[in-house]
């Protein structure tokens, strides 16, 4: 089997989209420990509130940041290339189930970009997620919320990865659904 790359299909955007949601984790982290010094400063329990509503927002960023990395499928595995953290190879075995990807939008939520797009050029969005043992923690953030048990996912979709209809069938055909 030769390698199969399913890179992001506009990769400035991907880049783009990656550096703007990092450095919005980074304020978002920086405005919560500025409000807790504030709080403490202060004696004041609202800056103290205030900081735990903000990094509430901190797990749906770091989900953005690592749920769809670009692939690569190899005969030993799949590579996925973060931009952030390092490289991993995961090894067939360790793909523990292939579901369908629970959060993307449905066709009738997108009347905007189907009328940006046109009719004949619109296609709803599909995807499936790779249940995934051994990634780290911040893959569990996109489990958690894609209804995983918190177990590590990474997701497929026809809207983050080039040749989406032959990355699904390579993987299908290795994963055994």
């Amino acid at each position: 089997m030769t390698s199969f790359d399913a890179a992001h299909p506009t990769p400035p955007r991907y880049r783009l989209e990656q550096r703007l949601l990092m450095a919005l984790l980074l304020a978002v982290v920086a405005g919560a420990v500025g409000q807790l010094m504030l709080a403490l400063l202060l004696r004041s329990l609202l800056f103290g509130l205030g900081a735990l509503t903000l990094l509430a927002f901190a797990p749906f960023i770091l989900m953005a940041l690592s749920v769809a990395p670009p692939l690569t499928v190899t005969a030993d595995g799949l590579l996925i290339r973060p931009h952030w953290w390092r490289e991993r190879l995961i090894p067939w075995g360790d793909v523990l189930a292939m579901r369908p990807y629970p959060l993307l939008p449905r066709p009738d939520q997108e009347t905007e970009r189907r009328a940006l797009q046109g009719r004949k050029r619109y296609r709803a969005a599909e995807g499936w997620m790779l249940i995934v043992h051994g990634l780290p923690w911040q893959y569990r953030m996109a489990g958690f919320f894609a209804g995983a048990g918190g177990q590590p996912i990474i997701a497929i979709t026809n809207r983050t990865h080039s040749g989406y209809d032959a990355l699904v069938r390579q993987v299908q055909a290795r994963v055994g659904q």
